[in-house]
């Protein structure tokens, strides 16, 4: 019987690497703090700065010349999990209608890709519309946020990673009725569980016997004023998580909306040209 050889070791990283870009251990728990503090400060938020500001290895002298602007950009271009600023195409509508043929075959491969079966049409299709590109669209990853709140977020630990049938016997009756109430209760996320724990994963990948879960994000944006009295706005995009009860969720003190994008403002001019009858050409801007 051939004798496997011993994994290699992990190879140690020096405390400074792992700190990367930040300078030292203190700058690096004070902006920790910051970031991962509500956006409403609280008595747990003081307490929590108390807490980093009375470690033994928290030396507040080298806070002093820390650029913590240029921190947050460095980690931008590096693939920390901050914030990007990503020039972003969208295409307006000219107001062509699909075709019968178009929508067939987007039904179609819509199926395909539900059922796992190959694609027989290419993935990205080109959007009919006038394009426009907005240079300063700030955004977050997706698997950054997943990341850091399956890792850090004390909200987590009550999530339901796996779903399950509900089911209620009316009183004096032997009939069970499914409810449905919850994402993780659907069918659909029933279906999609069962395939991906199904799923032959590539031998060379590591973290094999992992478990497999799924991370339902559910999108929701509305406009915020940014100040009391004054008037200017901003669109941010939130991130929730289905796999917390809709009954946390809705809770303000839980949190649960997580910043994944701002969406700028945008305006431009549309300029038409139309021929009436008599052909008298109106130019209408």
């Amino acid at each position: 019987m051939p004798t496997l050889a011993p994994a290699p070791s992990p190879k140690r990283r020096r405390l400074k690497d792992i700190l990367k870009p930040y300078p030292n251990l203190s700058s690096f728990l004070f902006d920790h703090q910051f970031w991962t503090s509500s956006g409403s400060k609280s008595r747990k938020d003081r307490n929590a700065l108390r807490d980093v500001i009375v470690r033994k290895d928290f030396v507040t002298a080298d806070l002093k010349g820390v650029n913590f602007e240029a921190i947050e950009k460095d980690l931008r271009q590096t693939g920390g999990t901050g914030w990007r600023e990503t020039p972003l195409t969208i295409r307006v509508p000219k107001g062509i209608k699909l075709t019968k043929a178009v929508k067939r075959a987007a039904a179609t491969e819509r199926t395909q890709l539900h059922n796992g079966e190959p694609s027989t049409i290419p993935l990205k299709q080109p959007v009919p519309g006038a394009p426009i590109t907005i240079h300063d669209f700030q955004h977050r990853r997706f698997c950054d946020i997943i990341r850091e709140t399956f890792s850090s977020d004390p909200a987590a630990h009550s999530f339901h990673y796996h779903p399950y049938e509900l089911k209620w016997t009316p009183p004096g009756s032997d009939y069970e009725e499914r409810v449905y109430g919850e994402l993780y209760t659907s069918q659909a996320w029933l279906e999609e569980d069962a395939r991906i724990q199904s799923l032959t994963l590539d031998p060379t990948e590591t973290n094999q016997e992992a478990p497999r879960a799924i991370a339902a994000i559910m999108l929701a944006s509305d406009a915020t004023g940014l100040g009391q009295f004054a008037s200017s706005k901003a669109w941010p995009v939130y991130a929730f998580f289905g796999n917390q009860s809709k009954y946390d969720r809705a809770k303000p003190t839980q949190h649960a909306a997580h910043h994944l994008a701002y969406l700028p403002s945008v305006s431009f001019s549309c300029h038409a040209v139309v021929r009436t009858s008599s052909n008298v050409i109106i130019d209408a801007r």
